[in-house]
């Protein structure tokens, strides 16, 4: 094997292992659980980071795979009746879906970046729900 044939080769492979871990097959993503840190099968998530008015309680996951995660849980929502600051939080039982693997450069981690949502029954006609999930944000 002459020189030209072997200098790309060993610039492919350098090149790949300082590839960042992304959702390939050795890397399980997790999820911005609490805006600020990842974890793994969360027992909770908020959505909604500025007020928690929106989030998952008591969730269990029946699958936690490189391209999604499935489980089940509580789902609490601030009706914002009459108003955000003096609303109700209002509950439903529900599934959720966690898919598209996207990677975090500043926290060096590979997260879910949407939530599929959906409740036992309506809310405001609504029983599906597609939220997005961000990178954790630094303190």
């Amino acid at each position: 094997m002459g020189m030209r044939k072997l200098v790309p080769v060993v610039a492919i492979a350098t090149a790949l292992s300082a590839w960042p871990a992304t959702a390939g097959e050795s890397v399980k993503p997790s999820v911005t659980h609490d805006c600020f840190s990842v974890a793994r099968r969360p027992a909770d998530i908020v959505f909604a980071c500025g007020d928690a008015g929106f989030r998952a309680e008591d969730l269990r996951w029946r699958h936690w795979g490189r391209e999604r995660a499935v489980g089940r849980g509580r789902f609490l929502f601030n009706d914002c009746d009459p108003g955000c600051a003096v609303g109700r939080l209002r509950e439903r039982r529900g599934r959720i879906r966690l898919l598209d693997p996207q990677w975090c450069e500043d926290a060096a981690v590979t997260v879910f970046s949407v939530a599929h949502i959906r409740y036992d029954r309506a809310w405001q006609g609504r029983r599906r729900v597609i939220w997005t999930l961000d990178c954790p944000m630094e303190l």
